[in-house]
C-alpha cells in the first residue's frame, strides 16, 4: 500500500513466530516476561510475547529462529506441561507506519483505536474489513498479523479505505 507520495506504508517483517501454551502460574520460568494482563505486549530489541489468551502466548522474534526460540523454551520448561510450535508460515506480519493508521484501521475495526484506548504495548485480536488478524501497537507502528492467504485481501482493502479516506478528505 503506497501513500500519496508513493512510499509504502504496509511493510512486510520477516519474523519467527511460536506458539507458546503454558499455565500462567508458570510463566516464571520463562527466559523473558511474558504479559498477564489481557491485550498487553512485553518487547525488547530481541523479540515480543503478545497475550492472546489466559495461557496463549506468541512469541516473535527477528533475530533467532523458531529452533533456537523453541530450544530456549523448552529447556526453561522442562518437567512443566506446554506445547511450543513453530507458526512462523501461520501469519505474514506487517508494519503499518503512516501517522493516520488508527484512522485508516478504524474504518474497518471494531476495536476502539482512539489513544485514550489503544497504546504502545497492546495487542488484540480482531476482524480489519472482515479478515481476522492480530495487531499489536509498537512506538511509530501497528503491526499487523494475518493469515498469508489474507495477505493480499488486507493489501487490497487497506488500499481502498486509504483511497476512499482521502477523497473525503477533499
Amino acid at each position: 500500500m503506497a501513500d500519496p507520495a508513493g512510499q509504502s506504508l504496509l511493510t512486510p517483517k520477516p519474523l519467527t513466530q511460536v506458539s507458546l501454551r503454558l499455565d500462567p502460574t508458570e510463566v516464571a520460568r520463562v527466559p523473558f516476561p511474558l504479559p498477564l494482563i489481557p491485550n498487553t505486549a512485553w518487547e525488547d530489541e530481541t523479540g515480543t510475547a503478545l497475550w492472546l489468551g489466559p495461557d496463549d502466548w506468541l512469541i516473535t522474534a527477528a533475530a533467532k529462529t523458531a529452533a533456537d526460540v523453541i530450544t530456549d523454551l523448552a529447556l526453561s520448561l522442562q518437567g512443566v506441561h506446554h506445547s511450543v510450535i513453530d507458526v512462523s508460515a501461520n501469519r505474514a506480519a506487517f508494519e503499518l507506519t503512516t501517522p493516520d493508521r488508527h484512522d485508516l484501521l478504524a474504518t474497518g475495526c471494531a476495536i476502539d483505536l482512539h489513544p485514550s484506548h489503544w497504546s504502545v504495548g497492546m495487542c488484540a485480536q480482531t476482524l480489519i474489513g472482515k479478515i481476522p488478524v492480530i495487531l499489536h501497537e509498537r512506538t511509530g507502528s501497528t503491526r499487523i498479523f494475518v493469515r498469508p492467504s489474507y495477505d493480499e485481501p488486507l493489501t487490497h482493502w487497506l488500499e481502498a479505505a486509504n483511497m476512499l479516506r482521502q477523497g473525503a478528505a477533499r
